[in-house]
């Protein structure tokens, strides 16, 4: 079950957490009167940009995938 991309999950998560949502809430909570809306706001828009981020990530990594293919295909 997978692709064996353990490790480019783990970026990407790693990513959207440390890169994202914490930057994100900081910002909020210091430079805005939100509050604790805040905190859904910042869920929002921190997965917004790991969705992004996720599927820039998979195009690169899908063109990577078809070229290994046809390499193979080429060899046999």
């Amino acid at each position: 079950y997978g692709f064996g991309f353990t490790r480019l999950a783990m970026i990407l998560n790693i990513i959207r957490l440390f890169g994202y949502r914490i930057p994100i809430l900081w910002y909020i909570q210091n430079m805005t009167s939100l509050g604790s809306e805040g905190v859904g706001l910042t869920m929002f828009i921190s997965n917004a940009l790991y969705g992004i981020t996720t599927i820039i990530t998979s195009i690169f990594v899908i063109r990577k995938l078809i070229k290994e293919i046809k390499f193979e295909k080429k060899s046999l």
